[in-house]
């Protein structure tokens, strides 16, 4: 009987320690936890940030506009396949890509190439990369960056920044200079308003309705079409335009 009284107050005394010792360092804890969760949140930060300025390489440096935009549509796509995870299937998702990408350094998948190697050099580490292995590089990098999205702001309206619009526009100038280049090669080649043809281009001078002088010209490679407007002035001032054509020689929009 007195050993169970002992060993209550025993207890009862332990128990009034703990609490004292608690209370005593309640604002410590508190500051670590809050600690901790900054600690966390800047992590993330900087990998997200990382991870965008990876992005940023590819598509300015490495990959073509055309194949960016293909990419971002799928994007968009596994954004809303993010948003509709439960948290079982999210915390699964996420793991995954903790094991293949154990260090955030290993999604650059040249991280280790000196920064005065070009991307895109016959020397550089991208020249032995097929277009398949970069664009699941660039796709890695920004489900990854979905993941980080929910991950800080939840699950709703996740957005990664693909920009589908702006892509479209973009591609669409791209298109442009792009068309303009062959087409001034085709030119350098051929002479304005003259009858060519070689292995890439072929080229039509058009009829005569305007001061201008027309050239038809097929790229052949892409089976693209464009004509060239070529004016002197009486001054004898040069002016060449550039517009899309079709196989029909129609003058359509301008490119430049």
């Amino acid at each position: 009987m007195e050993l169970g009284i002992v060993l209550t107050i025993c207890v009862f005394i332990f128990t009034i320690i703990i609490y004292m010792i608690k209370s005593f360092y309640q604002d410590e804890i508190t500051s670590l936890k809050r600690l901790s969760k900054l600690d966390q949140q800047s992590i993330r930060n900087s990998h997200f940030n990382y991870l965008r300025v990876l992005r940023r390489e590819y598509a300015n440096n490495i990959l073509e506009p055309e194949t960016l935009l293909n990419l971002d549509r799928k994007v968009q796509q596994y954004e809303k396949k993010v948003e509709s995870m439960s948290d079982s299937d999210f915390n699964f998702e996420i793991a995954v890509f903790w094991k293949k990408y154990p260090d955030i350094s290993d999604f650059d998948a040249i991280h280790d190439a000196p920064h005065f190697v070009k991307y895109k050099d016959e020397t550089g580490m991208f020249a032995s990369f097929d277009d398949y292995e970069t664009s699941e590089s660039y796709f890695n990098i920004v489900k990854y960056i979905a993941l980080l999205c929910r991950e800080r702001n939840g699950a709703s309206n996740l957005d990664t920044g693909a920009g589908l619009e702006y892509m479209k526009e973009a591609q669409h100038e791209y298109d442009k200079q792009r068309l303009k280049k062959l087409s001034i090669e085709a030119i350098r080649r051929g002479g304005v308003f003259s009858l060519y043809e070689d292995n890439d281009y072929s080229m039509q001078p058009l009829p005569i309705t305007s001061a201008s002088s027309d050239t038809w010209i097929h790229i052949k490679n892409t089976d693209e079409y464009v004509v060239h407007e070529f004016f002197r002035s009486d001054e004898g001032k040069e002016f060449n335009d550039y517009f899309y054509s079709n196989i029909k020689q129609e003058t359509l929009e301008r490119l430049i």
